[in-house]
């Protein structure tokens, strides 16, 4: 997918791929260090065991932010992603409850007729 981006002169970066339960433990842990409450830190910040990351099918693409909706990467995922199994996992429309995260994205199983 990155380099079919990168022939339309867009690069996709990403910012974080697999992350074991030790590693999404010490992001919470450290984001509660950092003075933010655990209420409000797991808005953003899946507890161990719960993030998608685990299942070594997401990426963060970079810059894993609000900012990266304004960006051409984005622009390109929405368009093309799913030719490639990936999908937005939380988009604008809050599926689900969750918060509208533009750079998270998950490969899906798009069977065997791809």
């Amino acid at each position: 997918m990155a380099s079919e981006a990168l022939k339309a002169g867009v690069h996709l970066e990403v910012d974080s791929g697999f992350r074991s339960y030790r590693y999404q433990k010490q992001v919470l842990e450290k984001a509660m260090a950092d003075g933010v409450s655990f209420d409000v830190a797991v808005r953003w910040i899946a507890p161990p065991g719960y993030s998608e990351h685990i299942t070594g099918r997401v990426v963060d693409f970079s810059p894993s932010d609000l900012t990266f909706s304004r960006t051409a990467a984005y622009a390109w995922l929405r368009a093309n992603a799913s030719f490639f199994c990936f999908g937005e996992s939380y988009p604008e429309t809050r599926a689900g409850g969750f918060s509208w995260e533009p750079w998270h994205w998950r490969h899906e199983d798009c069977g065997t007729d791809r």
